[in-house]
């Protein structure tokens, strides 16, 4: 089931430029909105993207220095 979700008090210069721009990509400002919202939503937070790194392995390792790691990792590929 669809959601309403209301913005208020946006200043009127926002509103103009909102729906200047969907009016340029021929969309409704819902619809334009909702796009943007989409593409947000695509990203990964940064809690996500904070996880991720955590779960990479590290490339080098303890004394190794950093040219001995890349030509490891070379030879690894």
């Amino acid at each position: 089931m669809n959601k309403h979700v209301q913005i208020r008090n946006l200043p009127e210069a926002k509103h103009r430029k909102l729906k200047a721009r969907a009016a340029m990509r021929g969309m409704t400002i819902t619809d334009y909105v909702e796009r943007l919202i989409d593409r947000d939503l695509e990203k990964p937070s940064w809690a996500e993207v904070a996880s991720m790194i955590e779960k990479l392995t590290p490339s080098v390792t303890a004394g190794e220095s950093p040219s001995e790691s890349v030509r490891k990792n070379r030879d690894e590929m």
